[in-house]
């Protein structure tokens, strides 16, 4: 089933303070980058718990770093 993104979004201004943010792993988060593409796994799930959000943030022309975030 392929992923259904939604428009790109400009990135936040004001910092964003997730539950389980990235920053553990060395990453900004990735609402604060440019030209990300987000979108849920499960389009009738969006936003439930048990939920999964894929976003998108291209590094080049060839390369993409995928961030997944869980709802639970």
């Amino acid at each position: 089933m392929p992923v259904h993104a939604t428009a790109v979004a400009p990135p936040l201004q004001q910092s964003v303070k997730p539950m389980t943010p990235f920053a553990h792993l060395g990453l900004k988060e990735p609402e604060t980058l440019a030209g990300v593409r987000s979108g849920p796994v499960c389009a009738p799930c969006a936003g439930e718990l048990n939920s999964l959000e894929v976003t998108v943030h291209p590094l080049d022309a060839r390369t993409s770093q995928v961030y997944l975030r869980g709802v639970d």
